[in-house]
């Protein structure tokens, strides 16, 4: 089954009581935010590639918050099984995804190439 983003999907709103967590929700109001929403304001939001070619996900979700004034913000917090919690900041995310672009130049991989990683 294909999801089609022009057909209202059957799920409902995850209650997350502000007296239980302590902070507003960013979405108050899913129905009016869903009734407003257009993909061509959506895209204004985004940096997208020189000259309006697409967009690089990379970019729009770590790299422009890397470069400015979020760089030291949380964007990523991971919980272990064992209790462990590690925190990354749009740099730190910044920082280790080119780290592994570095890693498959390396090998010689070019754009375009098909990477699978199991983790």
């Amino acid at each position: 089954m294909l999801f089609r983003m022009d057909q209202p999907t059957a799920s409902s709103t995850i209650p997350k009581p502000v007296e239980v967590h302590g902070i507003q929700p960013n979405l108050r109001d899913y129905a009016r935010e869903r009734a407003g929403f257009t993909w061509t304001e959506a895209a204004r939001a985004l940096d997208g590639l020189p000259g309006g070619h697409g967009i690089n996900i990379a970019h729009e979700a770590v790299d422009r918050h890397a470069a400015g004034s979020r760089a030291d913000h949380l964007a990523l917090r991971w919980l272990a099984k064992d209790g462990r919690r590690l925190e990354y900041t749009y740099k730190d995310l910044r920082d280790l995804t080119n780290r592994f672009a570095n890693v498959l130049r390396g090998l010689e991989l070019r754009p375009g190439a098909r990477v699978f990683v199991l983790a």
